[in-house]
């Protein structure tokens, strides 16, 4: 028997929702969550009844596993994980974990990049995770495509730069075979044309899955056309992305994201393992205090606690203790009935468990994300923009509109500015996170907003997470190292994140 306190995630995170908020609403069918009751090294949960899905057939084995003995230790390893703790300390140490991790990453949807970075024919970007390189690009037609950035010759990668202007065609710099950046098809291929069983259709490039979203560009590397392979199940997308693209669509694209530019970009390399900076960014207890003193001025977010609902779902709600929480309470009651702007205290992820878009309110004086609260851009994002008229402060306030998909991005919109940050895992230690500002496309540098003020906020908050991150890297590696108990109270997003964490990775293995 099982210890109480090991609970087992045998379903997504699923959630009611306050009607002030739109969530895609997806519950598993008590089929789903017992599919996998009778799989050897499935558990079930003394407390709930409920099963941790652990794959054990041999078509989902990690790629590079060299035996069955090495797959059962990340088994092992999972079926570990007890719900309401830390991660145990193999999490973050096990060589042979990270590859199915990154399974369960190029398998879920990843955010590349933006619309607005491609804004005219022939631009392109690349993001590229582990060994892979993908290619985003507008082609002649002004449509958005996606190819792997390996040449269908020799497997060269074809682009180097990570960004740039391709006009109509790739040309591979090894050996000049030639591709149309509308389909991908091979163009031209010199000195091929002697070879009798060389056919230029069968060599098109490969594509890689694309989905937008209000501005937002997402790709995943799993097997489009899994009829190709059956058998490479371990390939499959773990997720539908047209529940997160509704949500997406419906709270973002008010703020035009496609009509935007990134004012300035910082690629930080943050040395800890990709689940210590989300669980990080999955609580602000630690903004309290020392934490993040320019964030705690600005939002209420210290001001919430998670409570069990009636329906057995854990929510997040004012604390009636908390000194701001009255104040807290007249704002989101502002913010939906005189600025007429869906607002509330819950933050919970819906549908699959992967995606969220909440409105959150600013602090009272406060109009944007900003160190004082006044505005760092006098032109305001999307429809919100008054072609060059003043706007009054009152108006300009649209809160903090915070967008999250799992496995790589968060964002933060305010009406006259949105920050984003893309996380890539580089190894077990290290994670590549990418922050971004944008404003209107049409705002001027040193007229309508300056650098140093556009910045300040986010690259504070950001670099004060990325070093609470190393530290607490640095710890889960130490011989002293033990798990700990997480807050009902202040984690229970911690806890949430990890339940999905495990369910997920359960399926990538």
């Amino acid at each position: 028997m099982l210890p109480r306190s090991r609970c087992l995630v045998g379903k997504l995170i699923s959630c009611s929702f306050k009607s002030s908020i739109r969530f895609a609403h997806c519950a598993p069918s008590a089929a789903t969550i017992h599919t996998t009751a009778t799989r050897l090294g499935d558990k079930r949960d003394s407390a709930t009844g409920t099963f941790l899905r652990i794959n054990t057939n041999s078509e989902n084995a990690t790629p590079g596993s060299d035996s069955a003995a090495a797959r059962q230790q990340v088994v092992d390893l999972i079926r570990s994980y007890e719900r309401g703790r830390t991660l145990g300390q193999g999490f973050f140490t096990h060589s042979g974990l990270f590859a199915a991790e990154m399974q369960m990453w190029k398998r879920s949807w990843m955010f590349a990049g933006f619309e607005c970075q491609i804004p005219d024919v022939g631009d392109y970007f690349l993001y590229s995770i582990g060994q892979d390189s993908v290619i985003v690009l507008r082609d002649d037609q002004h449509q958005i495509q996606a190819f792997a950035n390996v040449c269908r010759h020799r497997g060269a990668r074809l682009l180097t730069a990570s960004s740039g202007n391709i006009k109509s065609r790739i040309v591979c710099p090894y050996h000049k075979w030639c591709y149309n950046t509308r389909n991908g098809r091979l163009m031209n291929a010199q000195e091929m044309e002697e070879n009798g069983d060389f056919h230029k259709s069968l060599y098109s490039l490969q594509p890689v899955q694309l989905r937008r979203s209000a501005g937002l560009l997402y790709v995943s590397l799993s097997n489009s056309n899994s009829d190709a392979n059956p058998s490479a199940t371990h390939q499959t997308q773990l997720f539908d992305f047209e529940p997160a693209q509704k949500l997406i669509d419906s709270e973002l694209t008010a703020y035009r994201l496609q009509d935007a530019k990134i004012a300035h970009s910082v690629t930080y390399t943050v040395k800890s393992n990709f689940k210590n900076v989300w669980t990080n960014n999955r609580e602000c207890w630690h903004c309290a205090g020392s934490g993040h003193p320019e964030y705690t001025r600005a939002t209420y977010d210290t001001s919430f606690i998670y409570q069990t609902a009636a329906n057995n779902q854990t929510v997040r709600v004012l604390d009636p203790q908390h000194p701001r929480s009255s104040e807290a309470a007249e704002v989101i009651q502002y913010y939906n009935e005189h600025l007429h702007l869906p607002c509330s205290s819950d933050n919970s992820f819906g549908g699959e468990g992967w995606f969220r878009v909440t409105r959150q309110p600013l602090r009272r004086g406060f109009v944007t994300e900003s160190v004082d609260g006044a505005p760092v851009c006098q032109k305001m994002l999307g429809q919100f923009d008054q072609q060059g008229k003043s706007l009054p402060l009152e108006l300009r306030n649209k809160g903090s509109l915070r967008v999250y998909t799992f496995l790589n991005f968060w964002m933060h919109v305010s009406g006259d500015h949105a920050v984003s940050t893309r996380l890539t895992p580089i190894d077990e230690t290290t994670t590549e996170a990418r922050v971004d500002w944008l404003v209107h496309k049409d705002a001027v540098q040193g007229q309508d907003y300056g650098l140093d003020r556009l910045l300040l906020f986010w690259k504070r908050t950001s670099e004060q997470d990325w070093s609470l991150c190393e530290r607490n890297e640095v710890g889960v590696r130490s011989s002293h190292y033990r798990t700990g108990p997480l807050s009902v109270r202040k984690e229970s997003g911690v806890v949430k994140f990890l339940d999905w964490y495990i369910q997920t990775l359960s399926r990538c293995i």
